[in-house]
């Protein structure tokens, strides 16, 4: 879903998550992939989309498509805690153009060619409403996020104020909290279950999204402490017809060798004309004489492949 990489900035407390510009970048240009179908465009710097890119989209925002093929105005919703609410320690703080969100709705403008790009409703306290101040139709993103909030306060926020500017669009992403508090799966699966019917009954598009790893001390400690809540809610969304995305999700961060990916490979049964073939340059009983098995030396034994090949 938003793009390759879950760029988020560092939470309160023990909860730390990555806030490089790179990986919030590449992660949502994952998620605008994801979107897409991985289909490639026309062309290079073409903005049309392929038949089958429009009806994955037409599938996803029922709602908001039309809207965004005409470049009328569209309006999105964010709700989360403050991972959402683009909560750092630098002059970003509450900056939402710069959270993983707002990077993610900007090269949605993009794909559709809104020349206003993207506009903040009530942006956070010293931070600008646009990153350029141009001219033309425009996305609207409303960020109603709070830091230290869990699923089950999504409905307070959304009977609160999430419906008065009436959104096309909700992104909803809660669970780190969730996780840190031991929250019960049972009412944090029933807390989604209303913000799915809330979004549909409002008829707004949903995107939900899986939470980010948690680094703690030690950081095998956390990393999977949120798990079991982006499975819940993945679950959740397959079988509410509701787009869902991983920002936890680090295997395109895996690297395998290029020289260690046949290790894995079992190799190839034997003929049974094999089996019962002898060898000839074997004894009587199928056995080479006096046969040497070679140890691996040190040198081979090396971790490093490149020591080891060498």
């Amino acid at each position: 879903v938003l793009c390759k990489s879950a760029g988020i900035a560092p939470q309160p407390a023990d909860i730390i998550a990555p806030s490089m510009s790179r990986v919030r970048f590449l992660f949502c240009q994952s998620l605008l992939l994801t979107l897409l179908a991985f289909a490639p465009c026309v062309s290079a710097g073409q903005f049309d989309l392929t038949p089958a890119q429009s009806q994955r989209l037409q599938k996803i925002f029922p709602n908001a498509y039309p809207k965004l093929a005409k470049k009328a105005p569209v309006r999105v919703l964010l709700v989360g805690d403050s991972v959402t609410s683009m909560y750092v320690h630098t002059d970003d703080d509450s900056n939402t153009l710069k959270s993983y969100a707002g990077v993610f709705v900007t090269q949605l403008a993009d794909q559709f060619y809104y020349t206003g790009g993207v506009r903040m409703l009530r942006p956070g306290k010293g931070q600008p409403d646009k990153a350029i101040d141009t001219l033309g139709p425009e996305v609207l993103v409303r960020n109603a996020s709070r830091g230290g909030k869990l699923m089950i306060h999504a409905m307070n926020v959304l009977g609160a104020a999430g419906w008065e500017d009436e959104p096309d669009i909700v992104i909803v992403n809660f669970g780190i909290n969730d996780a840190n508090a031991g929250h019960s799966l049972a009412r944090y699966r029933l807390a989604v279950q209303d913000v799915i019917d809330s979004v549909k009954a409002h008829k707004a598009d949903l995107i939900l999204l899986g939470n980010t790893p948690t680094i703690t001390d030690p950081p095998e400690r956390g990393l999977a402490l949120t798990r079991p809540y982006v499975d819940t809610v993945r679950e959740l969304a397959a079988a509410n017809g509701v787009f869902f995305a991983d920002l936890g999700d680090l295997a395109w961060l895996v690297h395998v060798d290029e020289r260690m990916k046949g290790l894995e490979k079992s190799p190839p049964p034997k003929k049974k004309d094999d089996e019962e073939k002898p060898d000839a340059k074997a004894g009587p009983e199928g056995r080479t004489p006096g046969a040497i098995i070679d140890f691996p030396t040190s040198e081979e034994r090396d971790p490093d492949p490149d020591k080891r090949s060498a």
